[in-house]
């Protein structure tokens, strides 16, 4: 395989529910060999295990506890994720360094110009650490206060993981098609055997051949299909999976996946992986924290009283455009013209809330604060970074080169698209 043998979850919130944990326990089954991660904060063990207790199983009139079946301490591993962070700075800090040391020794033409844009986007938005430690205190944000955003929390996270360790992240409700343990006679129950007082004895889980080995996963980054139709048009052995009527899936796709002016090909981030150390995974995160910071400068400049002058300043290219303008604000802000939040401390309040000021009450409505949530974490953590990133658009396709594909034609149902922490009034789990 291309990637470690492991599987990721992020939880926090709320107790999991029964049916998030079976999805967990069923991939940990079709996938021995795997090590299953459940990441969260610290002390947030108990929302898994608080669940994990109450859980059992019927099967042939009988009740079975799930640590009947693999042993609990074989089930998970829970994992801290402040370690994974701790990890990423450090990386982060000698990747910066050692980026310098290379500049300096190759000062050829091409890599003059680089350096200097190195060291300008360094000034503007910080270099690597700060970067990346900016991207824990907006993983911070989201999970604390009135507005909570575990999406958000979570896109951050699953990067950061899949970076320092490898492998694959899934969101709790992703299945795998052709097993379910809730609503079918699951082959889990199938491993028993019964001694003669009938008492139900484990058989070795792990003689049966893992779904992921027959996986191809792309090295740097890939993306599962979301859609439960396999990156194509499903078969008819296999819509039995795709219970959800055409048009529905269509309309669902505007929420489960990004869909915009800006990218038109239907994917999520709800089944993401990749190698450890990542290269490409290090400039996603990158990217994500400057673009934040850059959308935060350019919301305070407009609040400034030299808002006029500095718009004033104008090129054909938005970013380089951008970023002039933010060069002229820090300016301003060395000399004790204007006021800023260099570090951008707070979030885009559209973001956070959901509310436009701008906009009169009737489009401030649970629906239009709702919609804006999701747009915007699409836009700032969710696919609409990924698409920025690869370039791709209306008619640039997501490529076969980052795609998840199995030797079966269909590996993955329907992600759900519900997005119930898109609703400022429900503090709800994001997996």
């Amino acid at each position: 395989m291309n990637i470690p043998k492991k599987i990721h979850y992020f939880w926090t919130g709320n107790n999991i529910s029964e049916n998030d944990l079976k999805n967990i326990i069923t991939m940990k089954y079709e996938n021995p060999g795997f090590e299953v991660n459940i990441w969260g904060r610290s002390g947030d063990k108990s929302l898994i295990l608080n669940t994990l207790r109450t859980l059992n199983f019927k099967f042939k009139q009988q009740d079975f506890d799930i640590g009947d079946i693999f042993g609990t301490e074989n089930l998970f591993i829970y994992r801290d994720v402040e370690e994974a962070f701790s990890t990423l700075f450090q990386d982060a800090g000698i990747i910066y360094k050692s980026l310098i040391e290379y500049y300096k020794k190759n000062n050829n033409y091409n890599n003059i110009i680089k350096f200097k844009n190195f060291k300008e986007n360094a000034k503007r938005y910080g270099e690597y650490p700060e970067l990346m430690h900016y991207l824990h205190h907006v993983y911070h944000l989201h999970l604390n206060g009135d507005f909570r955003n575990y999406a958000a929390s979570s896109d951050i996270v699953r990067l950061i993981i899949l970076y320092t360790e490898g492998g694959i992240y899934l969101d709790t409700d992703v299945e795998l098609t052709d097993t379910h343990i809730k609503y079918r006679k699951s082959e889990v129950f199938d491993k028993f055997t019964y001694n003669q007082e009938g008492e139900a004895l484990r058989k070795n889980p792990d003689r049966k051949t893992a779904r992921f080995e027959e996986v191809y996963f792309p090295p740097n980054l890939g993306f599962g299909d979301v859609t439960g139709r396999g990156w194509g048009k499903a078969s008819i052995q296999d819509k039995k999976w795709n219970t959800i009527k055409k048009e529905q899936i269509s309309e669902d796709h505007k929420i489960n996946s990004f869909s915009s002016i800006i990218l038109k090909n239907l994917f999520g981030n709800a089944i993401i992986s990749a190698r450890q150390y990542s290269t490409t995974i290090f400039d996603i995160l990158l990217k994500m924290a400057t673009e934040m910071k850059r959308n935060h400068f350019l919301l305070q400049i407009n609040k400034t009283s030299k808002a006029d002058k500095i718009n004033a300043i104008e090129h054909k290219i938005k970013l380089y455009q951008d970023n002039l303008r933010i060069d002229k604000a820090l300016k301003y802000y060395k000399t004790g013209k204007i006021t800023l939040d260099k570090r951008c401390n707070l979030l885009d309040p559209i973001w956070r809330t959901g509310i436009d000021s701008s906009q009169p009450a009737k489009e401030n409505s649970q629906l239009h604060i709702r919609q804006r949530r999701i747009n915007k974490t699409l836009e700032m953590t969710g696919p609409g970074v990924y698409a920025r990133y690869f370039g791709l658009s209306d008619i640039v396709p997501l490529p076969e080169s980052l795609k998840i594909n199995s030797k079966r034609s269909l590996l993955f149902k329907k992600v759900d698209a519900s997005a119930n922490w898109s609703a400022v009034d429900r503090y709800k789990k994001k997996k």
